[in-house]
């Protein structure tokens, strides 16, 4: 069982002796160690690199470890694993920082500092590969959580700006070292804003401050009388020659989307001459990239006023608004109206926010994508080009979107073609031996 909550295992007393008894967990225990024993057939995983224990992989907890605790993970016979930090709250019960199979035997040191500068010094490497930062890109991801092998964090760099999301209690409990390894690697010239990401924080087991609760209920006040998202951008940022206004300290997420930047930018190199609708168009970047690539012209959808007006003013730093409308109204409600009415185009984006934020919501989720879908392509004409996406991961771990694309076009009278496929930007890695980590899937579609 690799998901959902599982409370720790009650063993006997006799089942608890006999696990002391082998000669690795002996050893540990002498040692001092609290010491995670993984179920028998589990350890397979974490050999090949996984880098978070779930609930139903525990076999045994010895000594008794709190939460934010560095534990010793061994297998059923006391062979060790590598380590990591507990949290009997979540069903992340253990984010491994050291895997022995990977990054040799860890001795009896277990250095969190130490472990996070290196961890840190490999993304920057991997970023490098990468040609990030660059001099037409100034804005991108560092820290990938599980693909960096850092649970439960995220980094992304703008321009001399590093933005923190912390999304677990354990970053929370090893804030001073973080900050420090950011430190060794940034100097000075860099500043830190440290985010929190309040939900999955929540569901990780971490109780927030009577400060940050009265700050929370402020913002709920306020997001009643009708102030949600109305945020002051105070940088701008380059992707590919793209100019973005940002808010780092207070916008959605980290304040950019930076995992969309690559698909972005090769959609952009397909709309030369054409029409496009940008639906749940955010900050615009879809079809800004389209309009500097020579779309004719370009129909922005939103809900939200406030990310209109951020799209409005992306338009304006690029010398495109000539080129965009913006329309404040419910995407799927002004597809069926453009259905209803006629009107086509030969490009549209369908990038919803996440509708399945956990797999109960999946066949909810579901029916409104195909809902979605269906409309879209409609509304698209003979010849021309759906970009469908989730950013679920529900969704995009089960592969669920194609057939969902496949019953909306059957539906709809169409006949689709996947001529191409997207995941997150390069630099949003994923570890092969956590998908879990994959959220994000989009198809393009040619549309018949």
């Amino acid at each position: 069982e690799r998901g959902g909550f599982r409370a720790p295992p009650v063993l006997s007393a006799a089942d608890l002796a006999d696990l002391k008894e082998l000669p690795g967990v002996q050893t540990l225990i002498s040692q001092q160690h609290k010491v995670i024993v993984l179920a028998i057939g589990k350890a397979r995983l974490f050999y090949e690199g996984n880098p978070v224990v779930f609930g139903g992989a525990v076999g045994a907890v010895l000594g008794e470890p709190k939460p934010g605790d560095v534990v010793t993970v061994t297998d059923h016979k006391g062979k060790q694993v590598g380590w990591g930090v507990y949290n009997p709250d979540s069903m992340y019960r253990v984010r491994m920082l050291w895997l022995d199979s990977i990054d040799g035997p860890a001795g009896d040191t277990r250095d969190v500092a130490a472990t996070l500068v290196k961890r840190l010094a490999a993304a920057v490497a991997v970023r490098k590969s990468l040609q990030l930062p660059r001099e037409d890109t100034n804005a991108y991801r560092l820290v990938n959580g599980e693909g960096d092998r850092m649970s439960g964090i995220v980094m992304d760099v703008y321009d001399k700006l590093v933005v923190f999301s912390s999304s677990a209690r354990w970053v929370e409990v090893y804030k001073d070292e973080i900050l420090k390894a950011i430190g060794a690697h940034f100097g000075s010239e860099y500043e830190v804003v440290w985010r929190l990401s309040r939900d999955r924080l929540r569901q990780d087991g971490w109780a927030p401050s009577a400060e940050l609760e009265a700050a929370d209920a402020l913002a709920a006040e306020e997001k009643a009388a009708g102030g949600v998202g109305v945020v002051e951008e105070d940088m701008v940022v380059l992707e590919m020659g793209v100019k973005f206004a940002i808010a780092p300290r207070a916008g959605q997420k980290t304040g950019h989307y930076c995992d969309q930047r690559d698909t972005r930018h090769d959609l952009a190199k397909l709309c030369k001459g054409l029409q496009v609708l940008d639906s749940f168009c955010y900050s615009g970047g879809f079809g800004i990239a389209a309009a500097l690539r020579g779309a004719t012209s370009i129909d922005c959808v939103d809900s939200s006023a406030p990310a209109l007006a951020l799209a409005d003013k992306n338009a304006k730093l690029n010398n495109v608004a000539d080129k965009l409308t913006f329309t404040k109204a419910d995407v799927e409600v002004f597809l069926d109206g453009a259905v209803l009415e006629g009107k086509q185009w030969d490009v549209i984006v369908l990038d919803p926010p996440k509708l399945a934020p956990r797999r109960d919501d999946l066949e909810r989720a579901k029916n409104k994508y195909k809902r979605l879908n269906k409309a879209a392509l409609q509304c698209v004409r003979p010849g021309g080009l759906l970009l469908s996406c989730t950013c679920s991961s529900a969704m995009a771990q089960t592969d669920e979107l194609l057939p969902v694309i496949r019953q909306a076009a059957a539906e709809a009278g169409r006949q689709v073609t996947v001529v191409r496929t997207y995941g997150a930007a390069s630099d949003h890695p994923v570890n092969p031996s956590f998908p879990e980590g994959r959220y994000l899937a989009g198809y393009l579609v040619a549309v018949q």
